[in-house]
């Protein structure tokens, strides 16, 4: 039993969408919204939509945070600045699609509703709590340390001119085929 805990709780940390679209199922199950079989696909569906989705809002989040920073301003001041400019943006894109997610609910196939209502339910989550909460606070936590040179992490000044096609030293001999 310890085990198979364990396990969970691994698959939890690193998976957090399918754990909650396996939650949003079975809260509608328990509603009996999700009473029907052959709707096995629907936590995988939402996982990957939702993992689309939720991409596209933490890269425009964190490109904007990462251009403040980069013309200067502080990390705090950068991810303030970043937010300010990217938040009313991606919570009118995420109520646009909780709108049209949600429009999936007077459909009478059961699967469509459970697909809408699970996907508007996580938009929802994903903005407010994950994008414009804690990704902010785990950026301002860490500070200039979030955009420092890590190990193995080429730095930009390292890499060659876009059209620079010059030897460097250590790089390999090209191969012609």
């Amino acid at each position: 039993m310890e085990r198979t805990l364990d396990r969970l709780g691994r698959t939890t940390a690193r998976h957090p969408w399918l754990t909650l679209a396996a939650w949003v199922v079975s809260v509608l199950a328990l509603l009996g919204v999700a009473q029907v079989s052959g709707g096995a696909f629907v936590p995988m569906l939402l996982f990957a939509v939702l993992f689309g989705l939720s991409m596209d809002y933490e890269v425009f989040l964190l490109s904007a945070v990462k251009e403040e920073y980069d013309s200067g301003h502080d990390a705090q001041r950068a991810v303030v600045v970043g937010v300010d400019s990217t938040g009313r943006l991606i919570t009118a894109a995420a109520a646009i699609m909780t709108v049209v997610f949600l429009s999936f609910v007077p459909i009478e196939d059961t699967s469509i509703k459970m697909i809408g209502i699970g996907l508007a339910t996580a938009v929802i989550i994903d903005v407010t709590v994950i994008r414009l909460v804690l990704g902010p606070a785990v950026l301002s936590i860490l500070g200039s340390a979030a955009w420092r040179r890590w190990p193995g992490r080429r730095h930009p000044e390292s890499q060659p001119a876009v059209g620079d096609h010059s030897k460097r030293q250590g790089d390999p001999t090209p191969c012609h085929f």
